[in-house]
């Protein structure tokens, strides 16, 4: 049970990195365009790869599993789920942006900005939540078995979505940021 949770602690604690350096990139290019657009365009792309796409849907069946655990648990885990759903919208939206970033100095788009930072915004806003409810109701309530029903279905998902591919592509970034955020 305690791996699955520290594992979930030391992903958000990757996710603040990456936010953090993605916030860092957008406000410098937003004031005097001394940023790097190609920092801000990867950090959104591994945030859209690998948050939205591996991390949040094992959240996701954390939640499940927690509601059947606790059924009353069903009131602080719902506005998480449809924060996910939110991220997800808003994140496809991003990507039309991504998509057409040129990322060239002196090109930022100030709708892509906005969209950006809202991004941005809800995913730290989302982490905090995480952590002030779900993973303290998780950690007290969930048993072994019931971590290892997650990990089952979490490893069965893995293989038929496009979590390994982001796995590979970001592997070593990912190993880079959880050794990072470890020695914190």
């Amino acid at each position: 049970m305690a791996l699955s949770i520290e594992k979930l602690r030391r992903e958000h604690r990757v996710i603040q990195k990456v936010l953090d350096l993605a916030v860092a990139e957008l406000d410098r290019l937003e004031g005097a365009g001394a940023g790097d657009p190609v920092h801000l365009k990867r950090a959104l792309d591994f945030a859209r790869h690998y948050f939205d796409r591996v991390h949040h849907p094992h959240e996701d069946l954390v939640f499940d599993r927690l509601q059947l655990r606790v059924p009353e648990a069903r009131e602080a885990i719902e506005p998480l789920t449809a924060g996910h759903e939110a991220l997800y919208e808003l994140g496809e939206l991003l990507d039309e942006y991504l998509a057409r970033c040129t990322c060239e100095v002196g090109a930022f788009d100030t709708d892509f900005a906005a969209i950006c930072r809202r991004y941005l915004e809800l995913q730290r806003e989302h982490l905090a939540r995480e952590e002030e409810t779900a993973l303290p109701l998780a950690e007290r309530c969930l048993t072994e078995a019931d971590w290892q029903a997650i990990a089952a279905r979490q490893h069965a998902r893995e293989n038929l979505s496009a979590g390994e591919r982001a796995a590979f592509r970001y592997g070593a970034l990912y190993e880079f940021l959880m050794t990072a955020a470890n020695s914190n």
